[in-house]
């Protein structure tokens, strides 16, 4: 069952929460993501700022089994797992509801900030602009305006001529595996020198304790030195697993050329023949984002990977859904594939 289809029925049902107001999709989804179901207790202090955020003035300090898990961990991180599946890619979400082909890619090249599409002359004209800027005026940013049309069509034709040709595909292909080979090898030169260092602190903590029976140093002494060490040695294990969860996840994301060729082969053909809806979802997916300045463009890419599959897990796919009830026709993009960053930029000039 999916979120809203929990709450309607607690709520049909007069399941109420604990402080006896009616269930929301935000609340299911605090306790699914709420790492005190498997007996994790985060402690931090926090504060409010001047505009009401609130915000942690403390690094949180987190302390494992502070007390009975409710479900275990495999069952927590396999719902995390489908959580993030189904939770969608919010910026390509935006870019399938737009009639604009490339919103939700566009950042302007002047600010940073989000381009969106705009009319003028009773809708004869189509552009893309800075949304600062036209919200703001000058004094937040200089703004940039391209016609629509010109800028899909030559974004459309430097996707399908430049990046796509298998050639260049093989080239990409190859550089990003060399690029997690490379984030592999310093990953594993940094676990040699934390095992190091973690050899070296046990190595201090046991002559602590020696010490200790010997009876040379005093507890009193001791005890805060011992307490230094030991979450010396907590801290640097944390830093240890993330690594180890960082060189795994590296190692199992090879990029294999016989899966993206395929993937642009489906690309070019959805191009050249899909839908509107299907079209920008498919440039969403491997777009990154796209960087317009009034004479230059640039596209900075990503290679979309099919996910690992899972039992019970979606399939692992690109999913444009038409949602909303009441003859509503809101759009919902799921996007269930991981993606690797490529490196690859390239650029053109606008109107050449």
């Amino acid at each position: 069952m999916t979120a809203p289809e929990i709450a309607s029925a607690f709520n049909g049902e007069g399941v109420r929460t604990n402080n006896g107001s009616r269930w929301t999709c935000q609340k299911l989804y605090y306790i699914l993501r709420n790492t005190a179901c498997v007996g994790e207790l985060v402690v931090g202090a926090s504060e409010t700022d001047a505009f009401g955020n609130r915000y942690a003035s403390l690094d949180p300090v987190i302390l494992e089994s502070a007390h009975e898990p409710i479900v275990s961990r495999e069952v927590f991180d396999r719902a995390q797992a489908l959580l993030n599946c189904r939770a969608g890619n919010h910026a390509l979400a935006r870019h399938a509801a737009s009639p604009y082909l490339l919103s939700g890619l566009l950042r302007c090249g002047s600010c940073g900030g989000r381009m969106g599409g705009a009319s003028a002359k009773g809708g004869r004209y189509h552009y893309y602009v800075c949304l600062r800027n036209a919200r703001h005026g000058r004094q937040a940013c200089v703004g940039v305006r391209v016609q629509r049309e010109a800028l899909d069509s030559q974004v459309l034709e430097e996707v399908q001529e430049e990046v796509l040709a298998p050639g260049n595909l093989e080239a990409l292909v190859h550089l990003v595996n060399e690029e997690m080979v490379s984030q592999v090898n310093a990953a594993e030169e940094k676990l040699r020198d934390i095992d190091g260092h973690l050899a070296a602190l046990r190595g201090r903590l046991g002559r602590h304790y020696d010490a200790l029976e010997s009876g040379e140093i005093g507890l009193q002494d001791l005890a805060p030195r011992i307490k230094e060490l030991r979450e010396q040695i907590r801290e640097g294990g944390r830093t240890k697993d993330a690594l180890v969860a960082g060189i795994d996840h590296q190692q199992t994301s090879r990029v294999e050329l016989k899966t993206i060729l395929s993937y642009a082969k489906q690309l070019r053909s959805t191009l050249d023949l899909g839908t509107a809806l299907e079209r920008k979802a498919f440039l969403g997916s491997f777009i990154e984002e796209i960087h317009v300045r009034k004479d230059r463009v640039q596209i900075r890419y990503r290679l979309p990977l099919q996910a690992q599959e899972a039992e019970g897990l979606e399939p692992p796919v690109l999913v444009t859904l038409a949602s909303g009830g009441g003859g509503g026709n809101r759009t919902r993009v799921r996007n269930c594939f991981r993606s690797a960053s490529t490196g690859l930029v390239t650029r053109f000039d606008l109107g050449a």
